[in-house]
């Protein structure tokens, strides 16, 4: 009974898809404020907010037997209502790192799709595209080809938050959360019908993300 017991439960977790293990850096930058004071917020919950760009920087991980090391994807998200609004539809669009090879590629939407699927809604395309994330000193450049493009500059210190003005959660689980000024947000393609800029604010989350490899059985 024992023999049969163990060789059952192993024939079930290699019946069991392989789970990803990725980390790196993560930005999101919304078009309205993250941090504000109480009148700004509410002249913008109802007005703005309702687009987002999220990006990943992967530092290294496998998905599904598939090496991602040093790709990334940047995911553009748009709602009818602010995106804080969780009954609100989104829809997005991924534009992943042209480095990437088809497998990569697949693997790495499929991971997003299930790793930050509440936050990206329906994706509806997915597209290859010049992929930068890079950080000099206090300053972070994300780029997505022409489509998308941030710059953030960091606060010196976590003493120049408010945290009692910080209104907003990140759209999805992030270490070392740390809000950050926008100097300059943007997205101009035609795929989602929408286009915007935003001046700056403090409109961004900057952090670390882990997608951790979990056995269901354990």
């Amino acid at each position: 009974m024992k023999r049969w017991f163990l060789g059952a439960a192993v024939a079930a977790a290699m019946a069991v898809p392989a789970m990803a293990d990725v980390s790196g850096e993560y930005v999101e930058a919304r078009s309205a404020s993250v941090n504000a004071g109480a009148c700004h917020y509410n002249g913008e919950l109802t007005t703005a907010g309702r687009e987002a760009v999220l990006a990943w920087k992967i530092y290294s991980g496998t998905v599904d037997g598939v090496r991602v090391d040093d790709l990334g994807v940047v995911a553009v998200v748009s709602g009818k209502e602010n995106l804080a609004d969780t009954k609100n539809a989104r829809r997005s669009v991924l534009y992943v790192d042209r480095q990437a090879t088809p497998k990569q590629q697949a693997a790495l939407v499929k991971l997003l799709k299930e790793k930050a699927g509440a936050a990206l809604g329906t994706v509806v395309a997915v597209k290859s595209a010049p992929f930068q994330f890079k950080t000099e000193g206090k300053t972070v450049t994300v780029s997505a080809g022409d489509a998308a493009r941030l710059s953030v500059s960091k606060y010196p210190c976590n003493h120049c938050i408010m945290p009692t003005h910080t209104w907003y959660k990140p759209f999805t689980k992030i270490g070392d959360a740390t809000v950050a000024q926008g100097i300059a947000t943007g997205y101009k393609d035609a795929t989602l019908g929408v286009s915007w800029t935003q001046e700056t604010s403090d409109n961004v989350y900057l952090g670390t993300f882990a997608f951790d490899n979990q056995c269901p059985f354990w």
